[in-house]
């Protein structure tokens, strides 16, 4: 039967702080974390909202659909209360797509202004590296 290798002893070497520099992975671990972090806050913010609009939406439909709830409406009454919910439906519909649209616009203007930061961060970062290459090497 053969012996199965001890791999610790190497990976313990490998990981030695003598060996291996971890401030890089860190710092990159490190704002991953906030840009993710970040991210989150604007997804769960446009969520927030947009479950929001959705609930006093489907609030104001089952007011609406209540009127339906008499059962002793007359056939007159009934396509009366009929086009009356009807009518509240086509105007409150649009309005609960634009509102949605203004939450949607929002977090993507939020996420590239994100996006962009992080860019231009990490693109000064390079820089300040490179340049911090240069000067050791010369």
């Amino acid at each position: 039967m053969g012996n199965t290798a001890d791999f610790s002893n190497m990976f313990t070497n490998m990981m030695d702080p003598k060996m291996f520099d971890a401030m890089p992975a860190n710092d990159m671990l490190n704002s991953v974390t906030e840009f993710g972090a970040r991210m989150n806050g604007i997804v769960l913010e446009a969520a927030a909202k947009n479950t929001e609009l959705a609930f006093g939406w489907t609030r104001d439909t089952l007011d609406n659909m209540q009127k339906f709830a008499n059962p002793e409406l007359k056939p007159a009454e009934f396509a009366k209360v009929t086009g009356d919910v009807l009518n509240a439906q086509m105007h409150t519909t649009p309005e609960l797509v634009t509102k949605l649209a203004e939450v949607a616009k929002t977090a993507q203007t939020k996420t590239v202004e994100l996006v962009m930061e992080t860019g231009k961060f990490m693109q000064s970062d390079a820089v300040a590296k490179a340049n911090e290459v240069v000067k050791k090497a010369a």
